[in-house]
């Protein structure tokens, strides 16, 4: 399976141990929490901002996994990483943006299987954006560049080793016999 986040528990756990390695689940966490609320800031009040972080913060998804190696609450930060930059490549018809997308929607895809259906919805949107055909394809071939460059180690390595790229997905009818 991809494994991007836990292996960003490696050089953590070489460097500074156990203790290291809690503190860097930590961060984690929290980070996502500080990025909702960043995004929250920039439609709502302090109130109202601080209520929905709150609220994130209190799910139990959040409460049992954010401080923990658990990969789904610092997906989350992947994902809404991947929703702004969207909107701001829409917005602004930046290609920074778009490049942005696809890194985020590439860790997505490279910490779960699930990013991949990340990614096709974010290039959908970007490919068919308003603008004309030549920005939407523009957009939508450096996204997908990026997303390559962020996730395709996993599935290229999936796909050499087992035969199957989203193993153990395929492998009945792309796998080898044995």
């Amino acid at each position: 399976v991809p494994l991007l986040i836990q292996m960003t528990y490696v050089p953590v756990l070489a460097l500074g141990g156990e203790g290291a390695l809690t503190l860097w689940t930590m961060f984690n966490g929290w980070a996502t929490a500080g990025f909702l609320f960043i995004l929250c800031r920039r439609f709502l009040g302090l109130n109202w901002s601080l209520a929905v972080t709150l609220i994130f913060l209190t799910t139990p998804a959040v409460i049992y996994g954010a401080g923990s190696g658990q990969v789904e609450p610092k997906m989350a930060l992947f994902g809404m990483a991947g929703a702004w930059a969207v909107a701001r490549a829409l917005e602004t018809g930046r290609i920074s943006y778009a490049v942005l997308a696809g890194f985020a929607a590439g860790f997505y895809a490279g910490s779960k299987y699930l990013g991949l259906l990340f990614i096709a919805a974010a290039g959908l949107v970007i490919l068919f954006q308003k603008g004309g055909i030549r920005r939407g394809l523009v957009s939508g071939l450096v996204f997908s560049i990026a997303a390559v460059a962020a996730a395709g180690q996993w599935y290229a390595w999936n796909a050499i080793h087992t035969g199957d790229p989203v193993f153990p997905m395929f492998f009945q009818w792309l796998g080898r016999d044995d």
